[in-house]
């Protein structure tokens, strides 16, 4: 979010946490400054570069079997009550924060959600058998719409 002109588009795979454009919770889940006001310069950055973050495409690609709560999954009690407790779940609710901020902000929805059947977390696999490589080499061939749950 803090150089949306620097990309093109913007390709997230099977992501551990999202920061969420949302100016209520505080960096790095959303785009408020903490309580003691160590990321106040991160947070307004983001914040003044929203609009044109959320004008970029977003293609966020998840595995359907990439649900196993291991070491490599950042856990906190708070993390998972707000974004979920596996990387299948935080990927749908970050996709729906990306459509309602869109929505909210008047612009065109941007934002796919591709699921990978068969897919774990590991991602040689899902680049060499599932095809993720050519899914971002060529998203409009590749990624299905899944209908936000907002």
């Amino acid at each position: 979010m803090l150089y949306p002109q620097r990309v093109g588009a913007l390709h997230l795979a099977a992501a551990g946490r999202y920061c969420l454009p949302d100016e209520t919770m505080a960096y790095p889940y959303g785009l408020a400054a903490d309580d003691d006001g160590k990321t106040m310069l991160w947070a307004r950055r983001m914040r003044a570069r929203l609009r044109a973050f959320l004008n970029r495409p977003v293609h966020l690609y998840i595995g359907t079997e990439d649900t196993a709560r291991d070491e490599t999954l950042r856990q906190a009690p708070a993390l998972d009550a707000l974004q979920g407790s596996t990387r299948h779940a935080r990927a749908h609710h970050d996709a729906a924060a990306l459509w309602a901020a869109a929505q909210a902000a008047g612009l065109p929805d941007r934002v796919s959600l591709t699921e990978l059947p068969g897919c774990t977390h590991d991602v040689a696999w899902t680049i060499d058998t599932a095809g993720l490589a050519r899914m971002v080499a060529a998203p409009g061939r590749a990624a299905r719409r899944l209908a936000a749950a907002v």
